[in-house]
């Protein structure tokens, strides 16, 4: 192999590792500012009662549980949208929306605007899966 193919070789990987590290270091940047945007209060903890979703990474949960003094609503409609983070409490995995079913519990936070009605109607941002 030619010194100038080797060199192209050489810079070529040291640009190809450099971008993965660059990807690496904005996901966890990303990651750590969605858990900053977390508050201590839970916008609900409780039992999936009703599960619909697409293949699209979107659809909806409705989730009934009790006031606790960490939680703000007892029961919710809530919206799953492809930007909604869905993880396993206990090991942190990443699940999908259609690892989500009917008498999980989970904790849920909400994003954006919450719609006031009984029960309440918001998106998520992240909900977290308990074993």
């Amino acid at each position: 192999m030619k010194k100038s193919t080797k060199r192209a070789v050489i810079v070529s990987s040291i640009v190809i590792a450099a971008t993965i590290i660059i990807i690496l270091i904005t996901m966890l940047i990303l990651n750590k500012n969605l858990e900053s945007k977390l508050s201590d209060e839970i916008s609900i903890i409780g039992e999936i009662k009703s599960v619909s979703n697409d293949e699209n990474k979107k659809g909806n949960i409705y989730v009934e549980g009790e006031l606790l003094s960490n939680t703000i609503y007892d029961k919710a409609s809530i919206s799953i949208l492809s930007s909604t983070k869905i993880t396993s409490k206990e090991t942190g995995e990443k699940l999908k929306i259609t690892d989500l079913a009917i008498g999980d519990i989970v904790e849920v936070w909400f994003d954006g605007e919450v719609n006031e009605s009984y029960p309440v109607q918001a998106a998520a941002l992240w909900i977290k899966v308990r074993q």
